[in-house]
Formats: structure tokens, C-alpha cells, sequence
């Protein structure tokens, strides 16, 4: 999957192309020009167009997920800057994502993935590698409680609740630390 943005005050054009890598063929391109405000809306067209393509069966589950999603573009991008500093890793910079989560949150206060950053951002801050504050249910309960059964219900939980990449690593990494090896390798193909 390859694709591009680009936003032009409150217009958006999103690109996106499915490559087959190993035959170096184009499966599937298209271009969406639209308002900032459909910009999720496009997204989930998008992400339909592509599990067509590679047909990949979406569950209703997954299915009434992404419907239900109705959140504020500024809210959401506000999210989307939170979620690039928070990969970013930067020991100074981990303020950062807060503030943008927090931009989020205050704009749609039931945006459950910046609640998220925010507790991923605040888990990360009281991590040995940046050891700045403690938080994080699940990942307080497995890493600095040494609650592993908390720590999965809460991992299993969160994975419900918002299915990101983070929580799959996370619980990817609590998993192999039990010997659940093959579970652990299956988290980390979802994150």
C-alpha cells in the first residue's frame, strides 16, 4: 500500500495504490478529491476498495467499527499529529503527543483512539527508557506491576475497545514474555 495527501486549506486529495512488491505490478490506484470534513469517510472507502482488491474478508464487526466512526476532522487531526510525535520517540518531545491528544479529546471528548495516544503517550513517559511519569493500565499491570493475567484481560480489552497497532505490540510483548509464542507472533502480524 502506497499513498499520498496532500491539503490545500479545506480541500483534501488523497492517493492511493496497491503494489504487488515481489512482481513490481500495480494492483489498484485511485485518486479522491474531497472536503477535509470527509476525509475519514474516504478512508474507509479506501480501506474497502483495497480489501476488495486482495479480497480480504471484512467482518460486520469490523464493518459497523468503521461505520461508526464519526469524528471531528480537526479532532482527528489533531490525533494524526499526536500519533507522529509519539513515533517519533523523542525523550523531549514526548510532551508533545499530549498536547495534541489532548487538542483531540477537546474536540470530540468520545474520540476513544486519542484517549488512547494519550494513554500510550503517558505508558511510553513512565517507561525505563524515558522514566518521565507511570500510567497505562495494561501496560502497567504487565510491565511494572508484574500482573501478566491483568495485564492480557486489559490488552484483550483495549484491542476490543480500538484495534491499533500499539496495543498488538504491546500485547504481542507480554505474550512471548509468557512463552505464548505462536499468540505473540500472531499479534504482531495485526500490529
Amino acid at each position: 500500500m502506497e499513498g499520498s495527501v496532500l491539503r490545500s486549506g479545506d480541500q483534501v486529495r488523497i492517493t492511493a495504490q496497491l503494489i504487488q512488491v515481489r512482481a513490481d505490478k500495480h494492483l489498484w490506484a485511485e485518486s479522491y478529491h474531497r472536503n477535509v470534513r470527509d476525509t475519514l469517510a474516504v478512508q474507509n472507502q479506501i480501506a474497502r476498495a483495497i480489501a476488495e482488491q486482495i479480497r480480504i474478508e471484512v467482518t460486520p464487526q469490523e464493518q459497523a467499527f468503521q461505520s461508526a466512526k464519526k469524528i471531528d476532522p480537526e479532532a482527528y487531526e489533531a490525533y494524526l499529529k499526536g500519533r507522529y510525535s509519539w513515533n517519533r520517540r523523542a525523550v523531549d518531545g514526548l510532551h508533545k503527543p499530549v498536547d495534541y491528544f489532548n487538542q483531540a479529546i477537546a474536540g470530540d471528548p468520545n474520540y476513544a483512539a486519542a484517549y488512547g495516544g494519550l494513554v500510550d503517550t503517558y505508558a511510553l513517559l513512565g517507561d525505563w527508557q524515558y522514566a518521565v511519569m507511570t500510567t497505562s493500565l495494561a501496560f502497567f499491570l504487565d510491565g511494572f506491576d508484574w500482573n501478566p493475567e491483568a495485564g492480557d484481560r486489559e490488552f484483550r480489552r483495549a484491542i476490543r475497545a480500538e484495534p491499533y497497532e500499539t496495543a498488538h505490540h504491546w500485547y504481542a510483548w507480554l505474550l512471548s514474555l509468557l512463552g505464548r509464542n505462536s499468540e505473540a507472533i500472531a499479534e504482531m502480524r495485526k500490529a
